[in-house]
């Protein structure tokens, strides 16, 4: 039995894995999904911020975890797995921000462009007056996050689209070989993703290397336009100690 953390994304929260989740609980595994607005200790949380309520979670679990995170969530459970790492099996990211050692996401923005991919997140979230905070538009989250899930899947995720606070998008990650750099990671690409595309996550693949890298035929949201296929996926990796 694994006992698997789920970390969602920007955006979203822990409704994101409703179809994941009991797909893993019937092949006789547990699963917890911290909803990381929980850690709002100030109008602004950031990186750190999550970080320690995530590891928070990680801590109440008996077991080693395997940690896995979505998206932005990549950035959150990588600093946490510095917190934790003698609480953790194997670090996954489904298509998630993996980035290098004292970069964050927007510093690795800009020193990546020659990838070639507009950021089409970065495109369309829409920022407060002071910048603190960034929502979603539903049109766009059609084209951006759920291309390839159902108009009635797409629509229904949309509705449950959140603010996102801002200051975790220039975080640097501040980790160490002997905590975060110690542990098994494993990184589950989504071929059709147009948040984050195909060539930004080889990219990060490229520069912080995994011992596997699968694929699945799914949009930015593989968790509800490929559930079964992701699953299938994270049981893999969770059995493999390394």
């Amino acid at each position: 039995m694994a006992q698997f953390v789920l970390v969602h994304g920007s955006f979203h929260g822990p409704w994101c894995w409703e179809r994941v989740t009991p797909l893993l609980l019937a092949a006789g595994h547990e699963v917890i999904t911290p909803a990381l607005a929980d850690a709002a200790t100030r109008f602004q949380p950031g990186l750190h911020d999550y970080a320690r309520h995530v590891a928070a979670a990680v801590r109440r679990q008996a077991g080693p975890v395997v940690l896995v995170g979505h998206s932005m969530g990549g950035i959150v459970i990588t600093q946490a797995a510095e917190l934790v790492a003698h609480k953790i099996s194997k670090l996954v990211y489904v298509t998630g921000l993996l980035l290098p050692v004292g970069e964050s996401l927007q510093s690795f923005m800009r020193g990546h462009a020659d990838v070639g991919v507009e950021d089409l997140v970065l495109k369309n979230m829409k920022l407060s007056a002071d910048g603190a905070l960034a929502s979603f538009p539903a049109q766009a989250a059609y084209e951006v996050f759920y291309n390839r899930c159902t108009l009635k899947d797409a629509a229904w995720a949309a509705g449950h689209l959140c603010d996102q606070p801002t200051a975790v998008y220039a975080t640097p990650i501040a980790v160490t070989a002997e905590n975060f750099g110690s542990l098994p990671r494993a990184y589950i690409e989504c071929l059709d993703d147009v948040a984050l595309s195909i060539k930004t996550q080889r990219r990060m693949t490229a520069l912080t290397p995994c011992q596997q890298v699968v694929s699945v035929d799914a949009d930015h949201s593989p968790f509800l336009s490929a559930p079964e296929s992701l699953v299938s996926q994270l049981l893999m990796l969770a059995s493999r100690s390394a």
